[in-house]
C-alpha cells in the first residue's frame, strides 16, 4: 500500500516540506507516477520513530530534565529562600542573547558556543557553597561571555561593531 506525502507526514510526526527533503535525500523512498509523490507505507513507520529512537529520545529528555533541576535549582532549602541561577540578572540577559545567536547565526558559531559556556559556568557557580569556588566560576563565566563579544566582532558581527566592542 502507498500513501501521499500529507499522509507520511502525519504518521510520522514532520511536515509535508520535511518529506519532501527526505525523499530527496535519498532517505525515504518514494515515487512520482504522476504529480504526486507516493510512499511505500513499510517505509513510514507507524508513529514515526523506531522503538530504539523512541528510547533514546526519552533517555535524552530525562537527562536534560534532570540537568535543568539541578542547574536552576530548588528555590527553597529548609523553609528558606535562596536563588537559583534564572533568578541571576547575568543569566536573564545571556539566556535570551544564545537563543538569538542559535537562531541568526547558528550552533556552531564561536560566540554560541562561548555564551554556552559562560551560562554553564554562571550554573556551576549558582550551586557552589565555597567562595573561592564560586569566584572562580563566575569570572569563568564573565571570561567566556567577553571572548563571544570579541568573536562577533571578529566576525564583523553589526551588532558588535555598533555597539563598539
Amino acid at each position: 500500500m502507498q500513501v501521499t506525502v500529507s499522509e507520511a507526514a502525519a504518521r510520522l510526526g514532520k511536515s509535508e516540506r520535511q518529506i519532501r527533503y527526505m525523499i530527496r535525500q535519498g532517505k525515504l523512498r518514494a515515487k512520482r507516477p504522476g504529480k504526486a509523490w507516493l510512499i511505500d507505507l513499510a517505509d513510514v513507520p507507524a508513529g514515526g520513530l523506531s522503538e530504539g529512537q523512541t528510547a533514546a529520545r526519552e533517555r535524552v529528555a530525562a537527562r536534560i530534565d534532570a540537568e535543568a533541576t539541578k542547574v536552576s535549582g530548588d528555590a527553597h532549602v529548609d523553609g528558606r529562600r535562596r536563588y537559583s541561577l534564572t533568578d541571576m540578572k547575568a543569566y536573564q540577559i545571556a539566556q535570551p542573547l544564545l537563543a538569538r545567536c542559535v537562531t541568526e547565526l547558528d550552533a556552531g558559531h564561536a560566540a554560541t558556543a562561548l555564551l554556552r559556556c559562560s551560562l554553564e559556568h554562571l550554573g556551576t557557580g549558582c550551586h557552589w557553597f565555597e567562595r573561592d569556588l564560586k569566584s572562580a566560576a563566575y569570572h569563568d563565566a564573565r571570561d567566556a561571555a567577553s571572548r563571544a563579544v570579541v568573536a562577533l566582532y571578529l566576525d564583523g558581527a553589526p551588532a558588535a561593531r555598533a555597539r563598539g566592542a
